[in-house]
């Protein structure tokens, strides 16, 4: 009996190990993008320093080494304390700016700092740094949280906001896991906890797995897929849609900021986010810093052809195009408050539009050349508001 069971365990662990030999050869699994990211306990979640890996688009349209460096940024590795002679340009922003779908050198961070740097003038600064501080789903209330417990540690000239439509859903989000000192502004939103049992596995077994086995990133892989296409559960995309089709709802659904009309707990909600937001402006008067509020426009107010496969999860016929500006025109209003420029880039994006694809075609986010455009745009914001002199 002792020998049946031992030749059994002996077969089930060469089977693994020629599974995991055969997985690793064949390349068929790289790391997922979930593994780039760990929780924390103020700013909910973060880049795991020093990660690296692959971003691969489940669609075919882009496969990216992602390499995170020490300070947990994707960005290049650089000192917090800003070196004599250069001038420091730094981004909050989400996954736009985050940028897994493009190489880093192809994102608006680097291709802004290299047109800094190509333009300019002899004399100080040396050199312009611009610091890509992006993370997915960071809308302002995690925004503001960066800004202060690590931005302004990097002793920054220019700040430089880029708003995305879903950041008032991500911000209410975020706003039920919140703590909030007397003026309302976040003091930390914490990280979801970890079950003890995922996929029924211990936490961490899992985690060992996870970072060490791509047999076991295959099998989960295709354990959602089975669930996904057969039973018929969905994933959070079709979830989301539900969510735009049946309540068009700002807290739950991000395309609902284009509305003209708002219920009272929908302006609540934006309020909140206004709020976080001039909790960053006055984080950056307080020293004395400049600030731009850049607004990221989404593909179908471009123009009818893009992001056509991905709206269409959300619900858009294939060339539904967003007829109202209703997020550009209250930040606008924002910025008038405040005395803070928006740049608002849709007419720069349409009169770009025919030479290249701006946003991939299923996934929604910027191209290269995307990147590009919008790179442009923030290097005009900063010459004409006279923010920096290149």
């Amino acid at each position: 009996m002792f020998k049946m069971i031992s030749l059994l365990v002996c077969s089930i662990c060469l089977a693994i190990l020629v599974g995991e030999f055969g997985v690793r050869l064949t390349g068929v699994v790289k790391d997922r993008s979930d593994t780039f990211y760990q929780t924390d306990a103020v700013l909910h979640h973060r880049f795991i320093p020093g990660k690296t890996g692959s971003y691969i688009s489940p669609k075919g349209e882009f496969s990216t080494e992602i390499a995170v460096n020490r300070l947990g940024l994707r960005d290049d590795e650089f000192p917090i304390e800003k070196p004599d002679g250069v001038d420091r340009i730094l981004l909050l922003g989400d996954s736009f700016l985050a940028a897994l779908e493009v190489p880093v050198e192809q994102t608006v961070g680097h291709q802004l700092e290299g047109s800094l740097n190509k333009n300019r003038s002899s004399g100080k600064p040396t050199r312009y740094e611009v610091i890509n501080t992006g993370h997915s789903s960071y809308s302002p209330i995690l925004q503001y949280l960066y800004l202060n417990k690590y931005g302004m540690a990097m002793s920054p000239d220019v700040i430089i906001v880029c708003f995305a439509a879903n950041d008032v859903t991500d911000d209410y989000k975020y706003g039920e896991m919140a703590e909030f000192d007397v003026t309302g502004l976040p003091v930390r939103v914490k990280g979801p906890a970890e079950p003890k049992v995922e996929y029924g596995l211990p936490v961490p077994f899992k985690e060992f797995f996870r970072e060490h086995s791509k047999l076991y990133l295959l099998l989960r892989e295709s354990w959602h897929l089975i669930r996904l296409r057969m039973l018929g559960e969905p994933d959070w995309k079709n979830d989301q849609q539900q969510k735009h089709l049946r309540t068009n709802d700002l807290r739950s659904d991000p395309f609902a900021i284009f509305k003209q009309n708002l219920s009272h707990q929908e302006e609540k909600a934006w309020q909140a986010t206004e709020h976080y937001l001039s909790g960053i402006v006055e984080s950056c008067w307080n020293l004395g810093i400049p600030i731009i509020l850049a607004v990221i426009p989404e593909p179908n107010q471009i123009n009818d052809w893009e992001w056509r496969s991905g709206k269409q999860v959300w619900g858009f016929a294939p060339q539904e195009m967003i007829q109202h500006h209703a997020m550009q025109d209250r930040l606008r209003r924002f910025g008038e408050r405040y005395d803070v420029p928006v740049i608002d880039p849709i007419s720069e994006f349409q009169n770009a539009s025919g030479d290249d694809v701006l946003f991939f075609d299923y996934d929604g986010h910027f191209t290269a050349y995307g990147h590009g455009v919008f790179a442009q745009v923030l290097y005009e914001a900063v010459v004409e508001f006279g923010a920096l002199v290149p």
